[in-house]
């Protein structure tokens, strides 16, 4: 759900990156897919899907935030 404290805190990160992009106005979209797969993805719009798989296989935060910008650069 969006309002999951997951979905909240990878929203909240998401957005920092985007701020700091060449996109500072698109506001961006995340959506946590409840699945054991290591994925994560981009849509046009702005829309970023993250599998809970990923996220709990990352090796640290930062590893993770580092796929979140690479999606990031998709859009």
């Amino acid at each position: 759900p969006e309002d999951h404290p997951t979905t909240l805190y990878l929203q909240e990160k998401m957005e920092l990156i985007a701020r700091n992009s060449d996109m500072p106005d698109l506001k961006p979209k995340v959506r946590v897919i409840n699945a054991d797969v290591l994925n994560a993805f981009a849509l046009p719009g702005g829309y970023v899907f993250v599998f809970r798989g990923l996220m709990e296989k990352s090796p640290s935060e930062a590893a993770l935030l580092g796929v979140l910008g690479h999606e990031w650069a998709h859009v």
